[in-house]
């Protein structure tokens, strides 16, 4: 009888390993595809916002950090459960992995915040940009308005 239970306890155990390791890769590969989504999507103006400091852009990079720090503490935990060394129990796997989870979530938060601030700057730098080409564009033409506009006499200095 206490075979079939430490042959059960075993199967069982192996079962969690494999549950909580494919929990914790598809939600690593979910989250950082998301992340590097908004990454990929930014335009000019928005890397350009970036380099000026912007806190919610660090704000984005420290949330990656910390998850990818998580990740590797999950992947850590589950090469030691498989080694079999005492660091690597299932509690530990879940620990991590739920450590994980949240670490995910506050990256979403961040992207959210990042996608709505990046919009909220992006259009006005696209404005002022705007305005800025249409003034030397006016002034060029303005320039060329009036040197035609002049009176031309024979005794008029060049």
């Amino acid at each position: 009888m206490r075979s079939i239970v430490l042959v059960f306890a075993l199967c069982w155990s192996s079962l969690a390993v494999a549950d909580s390791q494919a929990k914790g890769k598809q939600l690593a590969t979910e989250t950082v595809e998301r992340y590097d989504a908004v990454i990929a999507g930014r335009g000019i103006f928005a890397k350009l916002w970036d380099l000026t400091g912007n806190s919610v852009y660090k704000n984005l990079q420290h949330a990656r950090e910390d998850f990818d720090e998580m990740r590797a503490d999950f992947d850590k935990a589950v090469a030691a459960q498989k080694a079999g060394s005492p660091e690597g129990s299932q509690f530990e796997v879940d620990d991590r992995l739920g450590r994980m989870k949240q670490s995910a979530e506050r990256l979403d938060e961040e992207i959210a915040a990042y996608k709505t601030d990046s919009a909220a700057i992006v259009w006005k730098l696209q404005l002022a940009t705007g305005v800025v080409v249409v003034a030397i564009i006016g002034m060029f033409v303005w320039s060329l308005r009036k040197r035609r506009q002049a009176p031309r006499s024979p005794y008029a200095q060049r």
